[in-house]
């Protein structure tokens, strides 16, 4: 590794880390309406609204939605080809595939029937790990 110097006279000397700005460009209301609203048909209506548009399918890349990277590496080409393909579109269909086999089989809800409350990491925000619960299997629905 060796210092690295932009176009613009900027330098980043080695050994640095540098971050993308991932929470501040999904929590963009100029990005995503209700950007800090969870909304789970967000990208489905995107693609209603903008013709099916490719750009708001979960493989694709932009600079809005940076969670695969993005660039030349986030693209096939003969370089990438035969330096391993980037994974994303297997780990896509492998989340969809097991997002669908669970919801089939499962039924969840709450201990308290409410969402848990938020809690925050940096940029990330999840459900809180310690909220209870309950699920059960669909089959002994009919039992």
């Amino acid at each position: 590794m060796k210092d690295y110097t932009f176009a613009n006279g900027i330098t980043v000397p080695k050994g640095s880390r540098l971050r993308s700005p991932l929470g501040p460009l999904q929590f963009n209301n100029n990005v995503y309406e209700n950007a800090d609203e969870f909304d789970g048909f967000r990208f489905s209506r995107l693609r209603e609204q903008h013709g099916d548009n490719a750009k708001y399918f979960a493989v694709n890349t932009s600079i809005d939605y940076l969670n695969f990277g993005h660039g030349q590496n986030a693209w096939y080409s003969q370089l990438a080809l035969s330096d391993g393909s980037p994974g994303r579109f297997f780990a896509v269909n492998e989340i969809k595939m097991m997002l669908a086999w669970t919801i089939m089989n499962y039924d969840f809800k709450t201990k308290d029937g409410k969402r848990p409350a938020d809690k925050h990491l940096q940029f990330i925000n999840f459900p809180d790990p310690k909220a209870e619960i309950l699920i059960k299997r669909k089959s002994d629905l009919l039992s």
